[in-house]
């Protein structure tokens, strides 16, 4: 079954066709990724231990940079600590045997248990979602958006108010990033962590009402996708059932 789905997987993502065109439709990809956080969200130890094989030899067979997920997960490290914290100490259950006498003040083997499988969870979702962003160009995940959200939006509009902010979005980010490394910068010699982040805060509020006053205004072009094959549709559909059966 490990094998199947992470063939399933690295096949999905990064097979090709002659002239290099992707093999499977980015709204296909979309919902294999979907798939893929559903069962991983509330998997067990042996089925993790699954997709922690169908990633690796998804990346293997892509050679997609690991290091963009660890930098999201070094970003993420306090949230992380924070929901294993919870998971630790307010989960029911008994301490471990060696150390009850420090009974309530040690973690319960059950909270151990399911914290760290938690986190196992979430580590492997933002490593699923770095492939597919390193797989998808960003022209491609915004029509497949705009098609996924198509049925819900009268005539359209609210699929294109949808693709058109996460054009901005995906333009803005990087530049944002920019600008509080800088800030960050020329901030540290002069005040400490926390007068740092009040002033890059009000800096950064600043500088956004400045951009959008003044910044022009631009045309955005997303072309509507042609709709998947339907027999793609078996792909999420095989994942589902291999990663469910695990």
């Amino acid at each position: 079954m490990y094998p199947a789905a992470a063939s399933i997987l690295a096949v999905a993502f990064f097979g090709t066709e002659p002239h290099n065109t992707p093999m499977i439709h980015p709204v296909v990809r979309i919902v294999l990724l979907c798939v893929f956080v559903a069962c991983v969200a509330t998997a067990a130890f042996h089925a993790l231990i699954a997709a922690v094989a169908t990633l690796t030899v998804a990346y293997w067979m892509s050679g997609t940079p690991l290091r963009p997920a660890l930098f999201m997960l070094r970003r993420l490290r306090w949230f992380l600590l924070s929901i294993l914290f919870v998971f630790l100490w307010f989960t029911p259950g008994e301490s471990p045997a060696w150390l009850q006498f420090l009974d309530p003040w040690v973690p319960t083997v059950a909270g151990m248990r399911d914290g760290t499988l938690r986190i196992a969870a979430l580590g492997l979702i933002v490593c699923a979602v770095n492939l597919l962003l390193q797989s998808t160009s960003r022209e491609q995940l915004l029509g497949a958006i705009y098609w996924l959200a198509s049925p819900f939006g009268r005539g359209g509009t609210a699929s294109e108010r949808l693709a058109v902010r996460a054009t901005l979005v995906l333009d803005k980010v990087a530049a944002m990033q920019q600008s509080v490394r800088q800030r960050r910068e020329r901030l540290s010699m002069r005040t400490g962590a926390v007068g740092q982040a009040r002033e890059v805060a009000v800096d950064l509020f600043r500088h956004a009402l400045y951009t959008a006053e003044t910044e022009r205004l631009q045309t955005l072009v997303i072309d509507r996708p042609v709709p998947p094959p339907w027999a793609q549709w078996l792909w999420p559909v095989a994942l589902g059932l291999l990663m469910s059966t695990l």
